[in-house]
């Protein structure tokens, strides 16, 4: 027996009249994501009972007077995928927080605004409801680049820990530090530049997602910890160069960060300097195996396990990019009876 809940109450911004939701039985086993919201929200009414995982800015939370626990949320932070959230457990969230929704799709609910006008939004009834970081569903990464490169010049210790590089602009995060004992320093993050080949990179600023700032001022002993915005750089190059300045009395500082983004590449540099370094052999075997290259990963394993025949990360990696099933299971059975959590990890 299908249930319709009317849900009726006034908003602020759009105030729903009624609501119909209607519970149903998946249909189908194939789970629709962020990445198929273009597709779904042209024609949602072609994908109902569909299992969804998706993300969302909250706008509003039903009041209580409402009688049911839901929210109304834009996929995306995308302000044409209006969409309606039913749930059953109540939930501690707020406007503007950013969640991700996993449920069943449900037919398009129409409505009334304040003004009388007719609206429409998707319906989805929750199995779950996670908060998230905002940048993960509005500004998603397509390439995070781990750095962790350390500077000290004059007392100040700049850290930049890692570049995630999105469509829409790329975030490096940073700890600043002011080591001295008498005078402050002055972080001055509108002068930090990008450089990719003969093309700089300006800061910018996000009207979507609150990323944590650098204060500009810090004195002797503090740490601040933050993320730099810049224009949308190519994470498909092989480098960028990251540049970074602070001022101490009458002294400007500048801090140079040379970062290569290919994976391999990186690697590469770390085992020109340190050739038995298992890590960086482990690591660089993942990353071929990553982009497809099994012959080319197993070499960096069997390096790595020259060195350390029970390096339970080389043999599990050697083994996933081995053709030859009863070969793998060779390696597979070696790693679990060296540490049975090794799948664990």
């Amino acid at each position: 027996m299908k249930t319709v809940v009317m849900l009726l109450w006034v908003l602020t911004a759009f105030s729903l009249s009624s609501i119909l939701v209607v519970p149903s039985v998946l249909a189908q086993d194939d789970t629709l994501t962020d990445s198929d919201g273009l597709v779904y929200y042209l024609n949602p009414s072609n994908y109902i009972d569909k299992k969804v995982n998706f993300t969302g800015k909250i706008l509003t939370l039903f009041p209580p007077s409402s009688g049911t626990l839901g929210l109304q949320m834009y996929q995306a932070g995308d302000t044409s995928r209006n969409t309606i959230v039913v749930y059953s457990t109540p939930i501690q969230f707020s406007k503007d927080d950013c969640v991700r929704v996993t449920g069943i799709s449900q037919p398009v609910t129409k409505y009334e605004n304040m003004f009388g006008a007719t609206l429409s939004a998707t319906a989805i009834n929750a199995n779950s409801i996670d908060k998230i970081d905002c940048s993960e569903s509005i500004e998603p990464s397509i390439k995070t680049v781990n750095v962790e490169q350390t500077q000290e010049i004059n007392s100040i210790i700049i850290t930049l820990h890692k570049v995630e590089f999105s469509d829409k602009n790329t975030r490096a995060y940073l700890t600043v530090e002011n080591i001295g004992t008498t005078e402050d320093i002055t972080f001055n993050d509108f002068n930090s530049r990008a450089i990719q080949g003969k093309t700089q990179f300006i800061t910018t600023n996000s009207y979507d997602v609150n990323y944590p700032r650098i204060e500009s001022t810090i004195p002797p002993g503090i740490e601040e910890n933050g993320v730099v915005l810049y224009e949308p750089l190519d994470p498909a190059q092989d480098k960028a160069q990251f540049r970074f300045e602070a001022s101490k009395g009458i002294e400007d500082i500048k801090f140079t960060f040379d970062v290569i983004l290919s994976n391999i590449n990186y690697y590469d540099a770390v085992l020109s300097k340190d050739l038995n370094n298992i890590t960086a052999l482990v690591n660089a075997g993942n990353a071929l195996s990553e982009t497809g290259n099994p012959l080319e990963a197993i070499k960096y394993y069997d390096k790595a396990l020259s060195i350390d025949a029970n390096n339970t990360k080389a043999l599990v990696g050697k083994a996933n990019n081995l053709g030859d099933s009863h070969e793998a299971m060779k390696y597979y059975n070696k790693a679990t009876s060296i540490d049975p959590r090794v799948f664990l990890d």
